[in-house]
């Protein structure tokens, strides 16, 4: 079956040996934020007996549980856990057996090797099952199945291409998404479709609703995939990071929230039930891959902005942050074109059109590429300014703190500002600190920036300026 070694190459960071869906779909907006948050209450870790790899991939309002797991002689299995019994769900004659989603009504999805190891979707149902095909493809998985009986899937062409699919009243349409290499559509709740897909810019989650798609990334991820949504529109999945963890992602009101069961480096969010429960999978330190249930985490997750822990390498905006300069405090805000290195400390980022020594441009937003940054680096330009700009995801108050700092040689001026209007100002000199700690209040779209520039004289020499931020709503 073609479906497991393309996924695998389309995103790399999913390094289980089942995935579940992973791909490909149309892009137009990023609107998503990335917080900190770390879930450990609540918690049920679950394994199916004698698997040595366990993954939840769907979860009813009454709390029944569907996922997959391995067992010791290797094969694979699905499973349904219902009133603290699991019960393994195997397709009859089948090789494999992969179970993906259930729905209010108890009917299961999932895809299966034949023996001569070619693919097919099926639908469980009242205990019989039906195969899934789509008409004249390689292959066909199904992934998700909505509370009125639509199918979402994937298929395989002739050319070993990728395709999305929704199967309704026996009807099947092809979702695909214009100039992606891929679509992979995994979950339809309330008329929306959420998946991922592949272009020349990455791996990115979509949503879809009345023929609109929306891209879908968590700030400073190396990748971002959507496995899951509810009624009310909350959306599942997960990211990398530069450090090469894995964190399951929680989509809520504009926001995209960590989902990290510790202390392991891999985790994935794939349901979410009405209830707010989400269900998935991560890594304990034996290396092993769990099931785990997270009760009403959807209620009560939190969301927090980090400006250097979102910082993105790759993408400008990056959801809500975006880096550029301008000329005067306050002036026009101009997005950076250029990413790359520096060359006196090979930090890299984001660049201007004024040249100058030992980097692509002036000024500059920088940071130290091998790991999930912990600051960034602004470098002012000759009579300009570094600018961080936050946009404000949905109103309320926020409380926005943080710090500029001086790197030894910094004679330059810091500013932070809500719709141009200055809120905070500090002249920055040698190591000086400037710390601010603001209560802004938001509409969606808003703009907070945070500016250094270089001070009275307009010499750039020497102003390297520490800065970070966190952004947190009030409740």
């Amino acid at each position: 079956m073609k479906l497991r070694a393309t996924i695998a190459s389309v995103i790399k960071t999913f390094m289980t040996p089942i995935p579940r869906a992973l791909v490909i779909a149309v892009g137009i907006l990023a609107l998503v934020g990335h917080p900190l948050a770390s879930a450990q209450s609540n918690l049920t870790s679950f394994d199916y007996p004698g698997a040595t790899n366990t993954q939840a991939t769907g979860i009813t309002p009454s709390g029944d549980i569907v996922g997959r797991y391995i067992s010791a002689d290797g094969a694979h299995h699905g499973f349904l856990l219902a009133r603290g019994k699991f019960k393994p769900i195997n397709f009859p004659g089948a090789t494999l057996t992969d179970v993906n989603w259930i729905d209010p009504r108890g009917q299961i999805v999932g895809d299966y090797l034949d023996a001569s190891g070619k693919g097919h979707g099926f639908l469980l149902m009242a205990g019989a099952f039906t195969t899934i095909d789509y008409p004249n493809a390689m292959w066909t998985d199904v992934f998700g199945i909505g509370a009125n009986g639509d199918v979402i899937g994937i298929y395989g062409d002739s050319l070993g291409n990728i395709h999305g699919y929704l199967f309704r009243k026996a009807n099947f349409t092809t979702i695909d998404v214009p100039g992606a290499n891929g679509s992979l559509p995994t979950m339809i709740a309330a008329g929306r479709i959420v998946g991922g897909y592949s272009s020349s810019t990455g791996t990115h989650g979509f949503s879809l609703k009345n023929g609109a798609f929306q891209t879908i990334d968590c700030p400073g991820a190396t990748y971002t995939f959507l496995s899951g949504i509810d009624p009310q529109g909350q959306m599942v999945g997960g990211y990398g990071t530069f450090d090469g963890r894995n964190h399951g992602a929680l989509v809520k009101n504009g926001n995209c929230i960590a989902v990290d069961i510790g202390p392991g480096t891999q985790t994935y969010a794939n349901a979410i039930n009405p209830q707010g429960d989400i269900v998935g999978y991560y890594t304990g330190t034996d290396g092993i891959f769990h099931g785990f249930l997270l009760r009403n985490f959807a209620k009560s997750a939190n969301v927090v902005y980090s400006a250097a822990h979102d910082f993105s390498f790759t993408l400008n905006p990056n959801s809500v942050w975006s880096y550029g300069y301008t000329t005067t405090v306050g002036g026009a805000f101009n997005l950076y074109t250029v990413a790359g290195l520096t060359d006196f400390s090979n930090e890299a980022g984001w660049f201007g059109p004024i040249s100058g020594c030992c980097a692509p441009g002036y000024p500059l937003v920088v940071a130290g590429p091998s790991q999930v940054p912990t600051v960034l680096d602004m470098g002012p330009g000759p009579s300009s300014y570094s600018v961080v700009r936050w946009t404000a995801p949905s109103r309320g108050r926020w409380d926005v703190v943080g710090q500029f700092f001086g790197t030894g040689a910094t004679t330059g001026d810091v500013h932070v500002l809500h719709n141009g209007a200055e809120v905070f100002k500090s002249a920055l000199n040698g190591s000086e600190v400037a710390p601010f700690s603001l209560a802004i209040n938001v509409s969606p779209g808003d703009t907070v920036d945070f500016a250094a520039g270089p001070g009275a004289d307009g010499n750039n020499d020497g102003d390297s300026t520490g800065f970070n931020v966190t952004i947190t709503p009030e409740f």
